[in-house]
């Protein structure tokens, strides 16, 4: 019914609508569609309530948990408002219909997580254990709803005390039918799937209309009391089990949960007359044997039903599996044989194998079974070899000559696997023609004087062992170039003697493995020679038949070149490594002599040299260009010279002469003590050392020191690869040192700007202080010159009054 609406409103409604509002709308009336069906079945169960208040049947249960089973949690709402509206309607008080349809939709929701929980559920009920989860985790559901409604209706005084028991009871077993009767139906039919197109599905649908009608009437009749009094056979359940048993062979689950729910139906209508059950009973106790009945019934149905849809399931997938079988048997391009280990019967065989014998049936096969295996390894051996097969229950492999019709012989590659036939253990031979393959064998083997030429003259040693026991039975002279060993010696000795003696157990487990693979790949192994040099090499190993005599030809490659090269390429790799790990502490931020550290530590490890160390030059009046220690990383047992005062202000005076020229001129200086024309020694040997390396380090196109490499265990000559490496370190070296001058020269000139913009803002200061005192001063000094001629002209005033003459003389003119 809600796909029905959606494709109604989709229609209709909501063309003109935007798609988002659309879904909105779309799930509100969902909402509402579920809301009212709970309304309808609710209130169609009420009519047939105990007391008014508990109903027999409450089908609203069913259809809440189906709903929340296929559509999900969401319809919750749409179930509360139903249960709500129910209770409303029914005249019960606000507060005990919310607290009731709250019940109601937990006991939906309870039993929607109780039976979802786990991802494997199944809502189409194809197993009973799916069925059995359904009915059992809704019985937990339909208890939370009764004890919460007759809580509620005891609280509120609508029931009894005495009464809550019975009443919890039948509301507990009515919900319980309407999971039982309705949720399965809803779910196996939420989509139909009916092809009516189909002549099968139309008899299908004729068969099961049939069965279902059978079953309403007899369900009618019996529960109405209608024959009861003709046969007491007539009148028992028994006959309903059958009719239901017989659905659920023919129609699957499908039809299984319409014919319970039939006959559940009339079962409840029967109850509710009064005439299902026996007369003179109490409606509980008419209530209780037909919720045993609905139980029972669905249950033997399901179980019928389950049991009917695995068989078929199972007959299907191995009709399949033995037509794919079949077909892979009878179209393969290998030859196919099925045989009896015990009798020797050859029961079948696929045409490939019927074609490589050249005959053209199984039969004329059976009759000359002896022919077709090649009488020179006999057939007592090839079913003894078919008798193990089959007691190690395990795939074997074997090669075998195989004759033909014709008489000519033929190999075989032969894969030996137990399966059960017709009932019976038996082998299945699995083989490929290899005939090409032994031909190309017994050519090869014929080319013995080619062979020998290759043997004699080939570059690379070649033993020959005997595959039981590992004894030395030929070699070539390249073996004996290789070993140092006289052929006398060499012959009749064990493979074992020519590997170190410490290794014995693994090269002895190389060898045996060479045999059982026949032919094994090429591994890296070491030699001893008569000198006792060890040696690697590369082995190839190779099962040859000489003599019929089996026989390792072990190919011995010196790979002592190829190893130094290795050894020399991971080196350069782990120099590079090293160096541009250097190069990327010096580029980050951080103190010089913290990074200088580090950037030693990196080298020590990776040159593995005895000591590293950073010389830093100074240029002293008195001793003229000296060398002073400022860090220094030493080996495990090596001693350390780093507060040697003896390396600070060292001269390079004291030093070989070769060593200032050389590190000025940005080339590297290496010395062994070894050497002759060194006029360092005396100081390498007091320190202990082999052989040593200087790198010049350039800051600022000065040279500013270098870095030392110090070896005390033996001497070394250094590659030039890895010194150039190493350079690429000091040169970085230089320009961090440079950058960490130019950053002090920043900083320098930055403090010295600082301090000149404060003596400026300073100079303005004072400079404004006596403009300020300028102007004070000035007012002043006209204050004073006009104070000074006003008393001039007082003392004039004065003298005119006394004297006007004597002041005309004398003061006329000031």
């Amino acid at each position: 019914m809600i796909l029905f609406s959606k494709n109604i409103i989709d229609k209709t409604v909501f063309q003109r609508v935007k798609p988002r509002t659309k879904i909105r709308m779309i799930q509100l009336l969902k909402q509402i569609a579920v809301a009212l069906l709970y309304l309808v079945l609710s209130q169609a169960a009420l009519k047939y309530s105990l007391s008014g208040f508990v109903a027999l049947l409450w089908p609203a249960s069913g259809l809440a948990l189906a709903v929340c089973l296929k559509g999900g949690k969401r319809y919750s709402i749409g179930i509360f408002a139903g249960a709500l509206a129910t209770y409303i309607i029914d005249g019960k008080p606000l507060l005990v219909g919310i607290a009731i349809a709250a019940g109601n939709t937990a006991e939906a929701l309870a039993s929607c997580w109780l039976i979802a929980r786990r991802k494997d559920f199944d809502p189409y009920l194809q197993k009973l254990h799916y069925y059995m989860r359904l009915v059992l985790m809704g019985m937990i559901g339909a208890g939370i709803s009764a004890l919460n409604g007759n809580i509620v209706l005891m609280l509120a005084g609508a029931i009894e005390k005495q009464s809550f028991l019975q009443s919890s009871l039948t509301w507990w077993m009515g919900d319980i039918i309407g999971i039982i009767m309705l949720t399965p139906l809803i779910l196996l039919w939420w989509h139909p799937h009916l092809d009516l197109f189909k002549a099968e599905e139309r008899l299908r649908l004729l068969e099961a209309s049939l069965l279902l009608l059978a079953t309403l009437a007899y369900a009618y009749i019996l529960f109405n009391g209608a024959i009861s009094q003709f046969s007491s056979l007539a009148a028992s359940p028994f006959w309903i089990f059958l009719l239901v048993g017989w659905s659920s062979m023919r129609l699957g689950t499908r039809g299984t949960v319409v014919a319970v729910a039939v006959a559940g139906a009339m079962a409840l209508a029967g109850v509710y007359s009064e005439t299902a059950f026996g007369d003179g009973i109490s409606p509980l106790w008419r209530l209780e044997q037909c919720w045993v009945f609905i139980c029972t019934l669905s249950l033997l149905g399901m179980t019928v039903s389950s049991f009917v849809t695995q068989s078929r399931q199972s007959e299907k997938s191995l009709r399949q599996s033995e037509r794919r079988f079949k077909g892979v048997f009878d179209n393969a391009h290998l030859s196919f044989y099925i045989q009896d280990p015990e009798s020797g019967e050859l029961l079948a065989a696929n045409r490939h194998a019927l074609e490589s014998l050249g005959i053209s049936s199984l039969q004329e096969m059976c009759r000359a079974d002896f022919v077709w295996i090649e009488p020179d390894y006999g057939r007592g051996r090839y079913f003894e070899k078919l008798r193990k097969a089959a007691e190690n229950s395990k795939s074997t492999r074997m090669e075998w000559k195989r004759r033909r019709r014709n008489g000519t012989s033929f190999w075989e590659d032969i894969f030996l696997t137990p399966i059960e036939y017709a009932g019976k253990k038996c082998i299945l031979l699995a083989a490929y023609d290899i005939s090409e393959r032994k031909a190309s064998e017994v050519e090869l083997f014929d080319r013995e004087e080619k062979f020998r030429l290759l043997f004699e003259n080939s570059n690379d040693a070649i033993i020959w062992a005997e595959a039981e026991g590992g004894t030395i039975v030929k070699c070539n002279p390249a073996a004996l170039r290789l070993f140092k060993h006289p052929e006398s010696k060499l012959i009749g000795a064990k493979q074992i003697f020519l590997h170190p003696s410490e290794n014995k157990d693994k090269y002895r487990s190389i060898f045996n493995n060479h045999v059982e693979k026949r032919r094994a790949e090429a591994v890296e192994a070491e030699i001893i020679d008569a000198d006792g040099m060890i040696t690697a090499v590369e082995i190839s190993a190779t099962i040859i038949n000489i003599g019929g005599c089996k026989i390792v030809q072990g190919i011995f490659k010196d790979i002592s070149d190829r190893k130094r090269a290795e050894e020399e390429l991971r080196q350069r790799i782990a120099y590079g490594r090293a160096s541009a790990k250097c190069l990327g502490i010096l580029v980050e931020p951080g103190s010089l002599e913290s990074q200088i550290h580090d950037l030693l530590g990196i080298l020590l490890l990776v040159s593995k040299a005895s000591r590293a160390y950073v010389f830093r030059n100074e240029d002293i009046p008195d001793l003229g260009v000296c060398m002073s220690q400022i860090d220094e990383i030493v080996a495990n047992g090596i001693s350390a010279h780093k507060d040697d005062p003896g390396l600070q202000r060292l001269p390079y005076s004291n030093t070989d002469p070769k060593l200032l020229p050389a590190l000025v001129s940005r080339r590297f200086y290496a010395c062994r003590i070894v050497d002759p024309e060194n006029e360092m020694d005396p100081i390498l040997v007091e320190q202990g050392i082999k052989s040593v390396l200087v790198l010049p380090v350039f800051a600022s196109k000065t040279l500013w020191g270098f870095i030392g490499f110090d070896d005390c265990l033996s001497p070394r000559v250094w590659n030039d690869p890895d010194i150039n490496l190493l350079q690429l370190v000091a040169d970085g070296l230089g320009m961090g040192i440079e950058r960490a001058n130019i950053e002090n020269d920043r900083l320098r000139i930055k403090e010295q700007l600082f301090i000149s913009q404060k003596m400026e803002s300073m100079g303005r200061l004072a400079g404004g202080v006596a403009h300020d005192f300028n102007n004070m001063l000035s007012v002043i000094n006209g204050y004073s010159q006009m104070m000074k001629r006003l008393e001039i002209l007082q003392v004039r005033s004065v003298l005119f009054s006394i004297s006007p003459k004597f002041f005309k003389e004398n003061y006329l003119g000031i």
